[in-house]
């Protein structure tokens, strides 16, 4: 029996001790002791029971939180390894395979920064096909400028 207990078990005893009485009194007194003794130690194991599912729910949700973290920091690791080894791989091919062939052959690969420009003979016809010319601007229309 813990102290509370103890102290619940001391109370009715004094109740007992205060009332007095014969034989009839004692045994009420003492099932009252009783009764009370065992709600209050049924209250506590429940308390206890409670207590410990609780704890344990809270760590498997910790567990559950915690795998869940590490397998998307994985497949986010994973990823970004994937990546950059498909960059690293397209950039080598480039230089490998690439400008090899293209400096065999006398023609520069097309990579970002010198792809070739459209024919500005065939930007500057007009709707008829007919070549307007290149002087360097464009003519603006709405003012009525001739191409030259």
């Amino acid at each position: 029996m813990d102290v509370h207990n103890q102290q619940t078990a001391k109370a009715a005893v004094a109740v007992v001790v205060v009332v007095g009485g014969g034989g009839a009194v004692t045994a009420v007194a003492i099932v009252v002791i009783v009764v009370v003794v065992v709600v209050v130690v049924v209250v506590e194991v429940v308390v206890v029971i409670v207590v410990v599912v609780a704890v344990v729910v809270v760590v498997v949700v910790v567990v559950v939180v915690v795998v869940v973290v590490v397998v998307v920091v994985v497949v986010v690791v994973v990823v970004v390894v994937v990546v950059a080894a498909a960059t690293t791989i397209a950039a080598v091919e480039v230089v490998v395979i690439v400008v090899p062939i293209s400096l065999a052959f006398g023609t520069a690969p097309v990579v970002a920064g010198n792809a070739p420009r459209p024919d500005r003979a065939s930007v500057y016809r007009n709707s008829a096909g007919t070549h307007r010319g290149y002087t360097g601007i464009r003519p603006r229309q709405s003012y009525g400028i001739a191409p030259v």
